[in-house]
Formats: C-alpha cells, structure tokens, sequence
C-alpha cells in the first residue's frame, strides 16, 4: 500500500504544496519565509475561489498570520504534527537549522490542482526574492502584518509560540499583499460562506 493512502488529503496536498514552493525557489527557503509563502498562496486562492490550497486553520502569531498545521510540517515539529504526516514530508523536505531544503527525489504534484499552482506560482513571482525579514516588517511596502485580519488580534506583542485564532471569513477584506478584482473577492467570499450558489 502506498503511504499516501493512509494519509488524509490535506497532508499530503499541504506537503506538496511546501515542496512545490520550494522548487520554485531553486531548493531552500527558510522556514519563516516558506511559512509566509504558503500563507500568501492560501490567502490569494481564498480571495479567488472561496477556498486555501492547505485546508489549513489559520492563527495569527507574532510574526504574522499562519497556516498552523502547515507551518509546524515544515518546522517538523513533533509536538503538534502526527509522525506519519512528518515521516511522509521527511522522504520530499528536510530541515536544517532554519532552512528547508527539498531532497533530491521527484515529487508528483497530483494533489495540487493548476490552479493551486498557479496560485503559488504568482506569490513566488511576486514575493519569492524578499527575506522572511522583509515579507514581515515589510520592504518599503506593505508586509505581511497588513492583514486587517492579523491586526485585529493585536499579537504584535506576544511571546513566541502565543497565538490567536483567524476566522478565515475576516481574509476576505482586499487588504495585504494579494489584492484581487472586488467583484471575484465577493464572489469567493459568496462561495466560501455559502458554496457554490
């Protein structure tokens, strides 16, 4: 049996999708960033379609939002992850220090759609050559604390590892970095409140 079917989906999609950013960052990324460029990808999807490419719960931490099972694959963090979630991303990812890296084995990208793909595709294009630093506190432009749906929380002042939970429905304010079209944000606001309609 292939251990992908005794995962659930959204682990499986969730690793591909950290894999597949990575790839197009040319192999590393550090963690922070990865953990942003994931997040930016969910939350251009979720302004485009009504869902995020992970599935993931969001909870707004000091550093910013974040996909919170998502972001602990990527730490590898043991605490929070299931061991076959982390043993299935270990044979794509690995770690080292702050850095992750994909290992040199091909990966099939079965369980993102093309649009998912293109979703990460564009936060990479737009956002890809910015440090974590520089998608946090920003580069001369907004960061990643432009979210009304972070600020909200006023985190800004908590100690490592304090978060808050984000209602997913407060994304759909075009603020931040991924600003879509008013008329499709309402339409996928519509879709994720309601369904297809």
């Amino acid at each position: 049996m292939n251990q992908t079917e005794v995962l659930s989906d959204e682990v499986v999609t969730r690793v591909q999708l950290i894999r597949y950013i990575l790839d197009q960052l040319g192999g590393r990324c550090e963690s922070l960033k990865l953990v942003k460029l994931v997040a930016l990808s969910d939350i251009y999807k979720l302004r485009r379609d009504g869902e995020t490419i992970t599935k993931d719960r969001y909870v707004a931490m000091k550093n910013g939002p974040a996909p919170s099972v998502t972001a602990n694959i990527i730490r590898f963090d043991d605490g929070w992850v299931d061991g076959s979630a982390l043993d299935y991303a270990g044979e794509y990812i690995e770690t080292c220090n702050t850095e992750v890296s994909a290992k040199d084995v091909p990966m099939e990208y079965d369980y993102l759609s093309d649009f998912d793909k293109e979703c990460a595709d564009y936060v990479v294009r737009k956002y890809g050559n910015l440090s974590a630093k520089d998608l946090i506190e920003g580069n001369g432009g907004e960061n990643v604390h432009a979210f009304e749906a972070w600020k909200k929380h006023g985190v800004r002042d908590y100690g490592v590892g304090q978060v808050k939970q984000i209602q997913m429905e407060d994304f759909f304010e075009n603020d931040g970095l991924v600003q879509v079209d008013e008329e499709d944000i309402q339409k996928a606001r519509e879709r994720h409140l309601y369904g297809d309609v």
